[in-house]
């Protein structure tokens, strides 16, 4: 049976205390990496977002990117993860070209965008902070619905999603 990508967090493997993720020193607990996805969920649906709206994710490899993309799921979004080493533009573009409603951005990659989002009517930016604290509601998808669009780096031209 397809499983959505946060259901992947609910196997019998994924017992409360043992380590989910490992991030250099720090380390994240199953029922940790939960409660952030369940707040950060939360928080997106009290934004509004609704089933298969795309969320821009840029974030570092980080435990709060991992959180991101789970979280996204959960919430019954469609992740579109940005990679940060992208140009202003190219984040921009990926961002428009997605359709993302929501820009989830570790703030000092946000800082780095300057005004290269002025004009994108209606995206709301998010600091990825998992301070929620209305759960999320159950979201009805189907184990085939859209998880995630991956960009190209844009090396010959503008990204383009996959």
């Amino acid at each position: 049976m397809p499983v959505l990508l946060h259901d992947l967090l609910d196997g019998p493997a994924c017992a409360g205390a043992r380590t989910a993720i490992v991030h250099g020193e720090e380390t994240l607990s199953y029922a940790g990496l939960r409660a952030r996805v369940e707040a950060l969920a939360g928080r997106l649906a009290a934004l509004g977002l609704a089933a298969g709206d795309r969320v821009a994710i840029l974030m570092p490899k980080s435990i709060p990117e991992c959180v991101a993309l789970f979280a996204v799921s959960r919430a019954g979004g469609v992740g579109v993860p940005v990679h940060p080493s992208l140009k202003a533009l190219q984040v921009r573009h990926i961002i428009a070209d997605s359709g993302a409603r929501v820009l989830i951005a570790e703030p000092s990659l946000r800082a780095g965008l300057g005004e290269a989002l002025d004009g994108l009517d209606g995206l709301l930016v998010v600091d990825g902070t998992s301070d929620g604290t209305e759960p999320a509601p159950q979201v009805e998808r189907a184990g085939e619905s859209l998880a995630m669009i991956l960009y190209t780096s844009g090396s010959t031209g503008l990204p383009k999603g996959v």
